[in-house]
């Protein structure tokens, strides 16, 4: 959330300090911005005050968390899992505000520059994610425990969720023979003009996509590229590489110990709209009457992608919106679903099988259900001494 409201206040030229976290400066105006984000998506009725005060924990807290992360050599993150932050964010931006050009013209600054920013971002929150989430291996859970949990709240613990039992078919979307063989073509002709001079490896960075990756351990990108990138010579071009992103052209910059510095050009595949069709007609067929339920959660069960699969009693938080959404709105009587898109480029067809209203937990039935809130109930506590206690290690100033 602090990466979708805050990014305005990072182009302002004139701003007050509100906190400081270690080396960490933030300003008013981001403390304002979700201040009021807060406000509009609350139909609570709270102090403005006290909502200030709240988001200035928040933001202290993230950035403490954010300290220590950075020193945790064992944490790593990987430029997928911030490209797929960053991508998220800018779509979002864009859907909001119609376009790249309107993006642009609200933050004032070109479209290359917010996205710096947000990837910068993205980092930090996700390695703070993880560390926050590594605490967790602290934590562990007796039966015992779980019992007393239940004992002495179970007059007040919540009802559980609606559950939901339904298979799920889904297929991903992947470019024909043809987009393969102009992205090939594509970055073959490339090749061969820096090959001859003609133009620099760097002059293509602007008109495709890729650039300097900066020094990187395998394990960073994905398996096709680092198996290339790694066998290259300091200074050497590699001929036009194959992964699921499309064809890469990669130079091999220089090796400092283990790792490598290395640079591309990326000519991604294209998705037609005869893709699609041939995606949702398939799913069609495999969700059709002349398959049984046992064949078709057979089914699910092998060609999974993402968020497929077979799935007894799934808390309906845990279900991906799309499919709930669908799910809502279903008989149960064995018939699947209209083909929906779940996904970026993956369609799914389900079949809902039966719906669990909420109810009061029963121990032993629900023991998975309460044995989380008895979990969570431990870590929290466990949590909020390890934070009063390390945030004292570090700078804090509240202006």
């Amino acid at each position: 959330m602090i990466l979708l409201i805050s990014l305005f206040s990072l182009f302002l030229p004139l701003d007050k300090i509100a906190v400081v976290v270690g080396e960490k400066i933030i300003l008013e105006s981001s403390v304002n911005e979700q201040v009021e984000a807060f406000i509009a998506s609350s139909s609570d009725n709270i102090d403005r005050k006290e909502i200030r005060a709240r988001v200035v924990d928040f933001l202290i807290e993230q950035e403490v968390l954010i300290h220590f992360a950075k020193k945790d050599t064992s944490l790593f993150v990987s430029s997928d899992q911030v490209n797929s932050v960053v991508s998220e964010r800018l779509l979002f931006f864009k859907n909001q505000l119609g376009s790249v050009d309107a993006l642009e013209e609200y933050f004032g600054v070109p479209y290359n520059d917010i996205k710096n920013i947000l990837m910068s971002e993205a980092e930090n929150m996700i390695l703070a994610d993880q560390f926050k989430q590594n605490l967790y291996s602290f934590i562990s859970i007796s039966n015992s425990e779980v019992e007393d949990f239940y004992i002495s709240y179970k007059d007040s613990l919540p009802l559980t969720p609606f559950l939901y039992s339904y298979s799920c078919l889904e297929k991903k979307v992947s470019p024909d023979s043809s987009s393969l063989k102009d992205a090939y073509d594509l970055s073959n002709s490339v090749l061969g003009k820096i090959k001859n001079g003609e133009k620099s490896f760097e002059s293509f960075y602007s008109l495709y996509q890729g650039g300097d990756l900066g020094l990187f351990r395998r394990g960073t990108f994905i398996p096709e590229f680092e198996e290339v990138a790694f066998s290259l010579a300091p200074g050497e071009l590699s001929l036009p590489v194959l992964s699921s992103l499309g064809y890469h052209l990669i130079r091999l910059n220089s090796r400092v110990g283990e790792k490598i510095d290395a640079s591309h050009i990326l000519f991604p595949l294209q998705i037609k709209e005869s893709d699609n069709i041939r995606v949702v007609n398939t799913l069609k067929d495999l969700s059709s009457a002349k398959y049984s339920s046992s064949q078709k959660d057979s089914i699910a069960l092998k060609d999974k992608v993402v968020f497929g699969g077979v799935f007894n009693k799934a808390p309906e938080d845990q279900i991906p919106s799309s499919t709930l959404s669908i799910l809502k709105n279903m008989p149960i009587d064995g018939s699947p679903s209209e083909v929906f898109k779940v996904d970026e480029n993956i369609y799914s067809v389900v079949v809902l099988k039966e719906v669990f209203p909420p109810e009061k937990p029963d121990l032993y039935e629900y023991w998975s259900f309460i044995e989380n809130l008895a979990f969570e109930k431990k870590f929290l506590d466990f949590y909020k001494h390890w934070y009063d206690k390390n945030k004292e290690k570090v700078y804090i100033k509240i202006y």
